[in-house]
């Protein structure tokens, strides 16, 4: 009997010239996107000058490829269209069979996508297409550096950035003595306002200003370094560390892609199923994978896997049902765990010590368990509403194991990540028998992976976002730097009738903070809006006597609603990996509803934060 065509595409791949060099993950993605065409003697497969669609490997006899001033044959193992997977627009020759040919196609988005994070890959199919001919290379580097326009609108906004962050704090310090300020508390005032302007005009990186205000903080003598430094000794700061690490492993692993293609292998293969296996995997990335764009940079691919396997129609609502839980797993459910984001980091450590001991990672998980219960039901209720259809979508298991045979055994660097994940998730759930702090549990488990070379050096350095760190940090002392000034009890004194609001009325406190958030999301990036509005509401809450995790959860839950592209970069970065299979419209139309299904969860969780005595 012979082999399918896939068996052979599997064994291609890995025995393929250049190809072969490639990590068995990206083999097996590539899997889907190939099909095997036959060719009798001078059929065409491209002219020069043609737009480009697919780079080709040629199995059987030989193709040739011609200029306007040369010819030469591609014969067995050679490439044809390299210019396609390497960035060109058109192709720079023709190619015709020579006799009977066969040839192997592979989609050049997906191919380009692979030679991203592999140079020498990449390297050796440029080599490979100037073998073709030498004398004719009229192709443009597509990582060519280009002069890039002057937008001067950019520049004027810039302008008044600086302009403002060097005025106001200027004026704070000359005319605060006609509001009664004494000298230190015009001088942090002055601090604050020029660290918080600098973040809203976005005028230097985010972790910068943060850097700014502990250094003026300490050479005013406002404070001792012991506090302005504190949170780059807060718990909060090593567990970043620490989950930032492990998430460096699971992406670099495979260990997702594994996980999704056992997920389609033994689920019914439905719509709904697929729909909901997107979801899933981006939920359990959610806790161990701590950035909106890192967790939409896994699951993306694998949508793009999954649509081309099932031989979707570009723009169709089952395109769009998929796509939509693909990016909705990954940043849904952000504020239900505690390593979900990074601004959970920050606003887990202006949490009182005591509430830090609660809210541990299973605590915090437990407390907005109902809140992501009910959001995932009206999700997928909504969705099915949505994006009703017929369409049966039926995706090949034999494709599926195809890909898992390509994935060959678990990696060591595979094993690594998931004994870090069950060794965290074991230590999480006896919590309650051995009282040691989830932080020291994660950081134990990064000494680990340290110890035995699963994260080496390079990857430490070059995987973990650094500069965030250094926002946490930053942060998380000037914070902890206003609490020891008092400037908190100042700010809860003239807001004294917020305090009584929360109190009286917290379901009217809930509306008009989301209210305030979804407002300051139109001028201000996800994580400063949700920093300023915790720094505001988080010491009120303490002063009156409600529990900071709610209002924390809150901000953290609705601070991420978005109505437009530009309010989210990670919908921007979904969009450009994703290549927008879906209808567009629709899309933006869910998530409008999504922000309502936020408030529900918030609402319908009440009764259950009553009975844990947090309300």
């Amino acid at each position: 009997m012979n082999q399918p065509p896939i068996h052979q595409h599997a064994s291609v791949l890995d025995d393929a010239p250049i190809l072969s060099r490639l990590p068995r993950e990206i083999k097996a993605r590539l899997l889907p996107m190939t099909h095997e065409e036959t060719l009798a003697s001078g059929d065409v497969l491209f002219k020069l000058g043609d737009e480009v669609h697919d780079t080709c490997l040629v199995l059987e006899g030989e193709v040739e490829i011609a200029t306007q001033s040369e010819a030469v044959k591609v014969g067995p193992a050679g490439f044809l269209g390299e210019e396609a997977a390497l960035g060109g627009v058109r192709y720079l020759s023709s190619a015709t069979a020579k006799g009977p040919v066969r040839i192997l196609r592979i989609s050049h988005h997906a191919l380009a996508e692979a030679l991203l994070n592999h140079p020498s890959v990449r390297q050796e199919l440029w080599v490979s297409l100037v073998s073709h001919f030498i004398e004719k290379l009229d192709f443009k580097i597509p990582n060519e550096e280009k002069a890039k326009p002057i937008n001067k609108s950019a520049e004027m906004v810039a302008s008044i950035g600086w302009l403002a962050t060097l005025l106001l704090p200027a004026g704070v310090i000359l005319w605060g003595d006609h509001f009664g300020l004494a000298l230190e508390l015009k001088l942090l005032i002055a601090i604050l306002t020029a660290t918080v302007l600098m973040w809203v005009f976005r005028l230097v990186p985010e972790f910068v200003p943060g850097f700014f205000a502990i250094l003026s903080i300490t050479l005013a003598g406002m404070a001792p370094v012991s506090v302005v430094l504190s949170g780059f000794s807060s718990p909060s700061f090593f567990m970043a560390v620490s989950v930032l690490s492990l998430s460096a492993i699971i992406i670099g692993s495979g260990l997702a892609l594994r996980v999704l293609l056992l997920l389609l292998r033994y689920m019914p293969h439905n719509q709904f199923c697929y729909e909901l296996n997107l979801l899933l995997m981006g939920i359990f990335l959610t806790p161990i994978v701590p950035t909106g764009n890192g967790r939409i940079a896994v699951v993306t691919p694998m949508l793009k896997d999954m649509l081309h396997a099932i031989h979707y129609a570009n723009g169709s609502r089952a395109a769009t049902r998929l796509s939509a839980a693909a990016f909705t797993g990954s940043t849904l459910f952000s504020g239900i765990f505690l390593t979900g984001m990074s601004a959970n980091f920050v606003i887990f450590g202006m949490l009182s010590m005591q509430l830090q001991d609660q809210f541990h990672w299973l605590y915090w998980l437990f407390a907005g368990s109902v809140s992501g219960i009910v959001m995932l039901l009206a999700y997928l209720i909504i969705s099915k509403l949505m994006f009703r259809n017929q369409d049966a979508l039926p995706l090949s298991s034999h494709i599926v194991d195809l890909q898992l045979k390509v994935l060959g055994p678990m990696s060591k660097k595979e094993w690594a990540a998931a004994l870090g994940i069950v060794l965290f998730s074991i230590v999480v759930a006896t919590y309650s028998v051995h009282k040691i702090a989830p932080v020291w549990i994660v950081l134990t488990v990064l000494f680990g992976l340290l110890l035995f070379s699963s994260l080496t050096k390079e990857e430490f350095q070059t995987s973990i976002d650094w500069p965030f760190l250094m926002l946490l940090g930053g942060l998380l002392g000037l914070f902890n730097t206003i609490h020891f000034l008092g400037a908190d009890k100042i700010l809860v004194g003239q807001l004294a009738w917020i305090t009584e609001l929360m109190r009286d009325n917290l379901s009217l406190f809930i509306l008009l903070l989301s209210g305030v958030i979804l407002s300051l999301r139109f001028i201000l990036p996800i994580n400063l809006t949700m920093i300023i509005l915790a720094a505001i509401f988080i010491p009120i809450a303490s002063f009156s006597g409600i529990n900071s995790w709610l209002v924390g959860f809150i901000i953290l839950t609705m601070g991420s609603s978005w109505f437009f592209a530009y309010q989210n970069g990670s919908y921007t970065l979904f969009k450009k990996i994703s290549g927008s299979p879906y209808e567009e419209r629709n899309f933006l139309v869910l998530n409008i509803l999504i922000t309502l299904i936020k408030l529900l969860g918030i609402y319908a969780s009440m009764p259950f934060w009553h009975y844990l005595g947090i309300l």
